[in-house]
């Protein structure tokens, strides 16, 4: 598990140094770390270290699920500020351990609070929301790693993931939430020269899923992230962009209008890695009760063609029957629990291994 801004306060390390740095704020930073190490982690602050949590200052994870899936839990709070998501240092042991951990595992998922990967400058962003006078998209625009003082940071981690991805022959898989909407960014290999998806190293996907507590965007916002902030080169040779991710909406079986890029929907994903039977199950704002209201709803959804899953629409996106290909499930719900309705629509993408 990791946190966000909202385990401490909204905004939490985006503000002004006299701000972040005020007795007040620095307070609820330190109740909010020791009680998400006791309840996410079963630690304290004084025991983190010897319960495998690592960092400069943060306490980021590394965990093995299976033999060939891990997860990397990377910690974007406890040294986060206005210039800074992560310390140096503390990008140095993440390498380090995935450099000396990760041996013959076919995906890794790392686990970022907010989307290592969306769009960039969309105009009327900085005209949504306001917090102590502050321009906001999502819960802080300083928050995201589009913010001008944290590209360089994140350029050079992004080259260090293509590196470990090139040199272990995993492929990497970013998961985040945060900015209450969810879609599916891809970076793969620029040029024409581009290679199979199976092997291109720098083939990665962000997953993104939103929360169910928040409301979502304004719907200018997710328009304009499909027109004007789909395709960008942050890093030589690499391609991103927003891709084609949804075609139905929960509401109707087919909406040739729909933004399919990215949707203002609440959402949760459900992963599976094949061949094994173990899956892993993440929900991102979801608690306990959604499994008896999954099995109330499942035996109508399946009667109806438009709620039965769909492949998203990725032109790479035509290996799923590799044997280890990483299996993302999208449930999309419907807000509106009117008789009648369909309450889900599901996708499957399917990531491959990196041959």
């Amino acid at each position: 598990m990791m946190w966000n801004d909202h385990d401490i306060f909204d905004g939490a390390g985006s503000y002004p140094p006299l701000l972040h740095k005020s007795p007040i704020m620095m307070g609820l930073f330190e109740i909010g770390q020791q009680m998400r190490l006791l309840f996410q982690h079963h630690t304290t602050p004084e025991k983190a270290r010897t319960h495998r949590l690592f960092g400069y200052q943060g306490y980021n994870f590394l965990a093995q699920c299976g033999p060939q899936l891990a997860l990397l839990g990377a910690d974007e709070r406890s040294e986060c500020d206005d210039k800074t998501v992560h310390n140096e240092n503390t990008w140095n042991i993440i390498f380090e351990k995935l450099d000396n951990d990760l041996q013959n595992v076919a995906h890794l998922i790392v686990l970022f609070s907010v989307p290592f990967s969306l769009w960039r400058n969309i105009p009327f962003s900085e005209q949504t929301n306001s917090v102590f006078g502050l321009p906001e998209l999502y819960d802080d625009l300083l928050d995201e790693w589009a913010h001008e003082p944290h590209m360089t940071e994140r350029t050079r981690a992004l080259c260090r993931f293509q590196e470990i991805a090139e040199k272990k022959r995993t492929r990497v898989t970013f998961f985040s939430g945060d900015v209450h909407c969810c879609g599916v960014s891809r970076l793969q290999t620029r040029g024409e020269h581009m290679p199979l998806p199976s092997n291109d190293s720098k083939l990665m996907y962000q997953i993104i899923s939103s929360v169910i507590i928040n409301r979502p965007p304004p719907r200018i916002i997710i328009r304009a992230a499909h027109y004007f902030g789909t395709k960008w080169y942050s890093v030589v040779d690499t391609e991103e962009r927003l891709i084609d991710s949804f075609e139905r909406d929960p509401k109707q079986a087919m909406d040739s209008s729909l933004n399919t890029r990215v949707l203002r929907k609440q959402g949760f994903l459900v992963i599976w890695f094949w061949p094994f039977i173990d899956f892993l199950l993440i929900l991102f704002g979801l608690d306990w009760t959604f499994n008896s209201n999954y099995k109330k709803a499942k035996s109508t959804a399946i009667q109806q063609s438009y709620n039965e899953s769909s492949t998203i629409s990725d032109q790479n996106n035509d290996f799923k029957q590799e044997a280890n290909s990483l299996r993302v499930k999208f449930w999309l719900e419907n807000t509106e629990k009117k008789k009648g309705r369909q309450p889900y629509a599901n996708y499957d993408l399917f990531i491959p291994d990196l041959k």
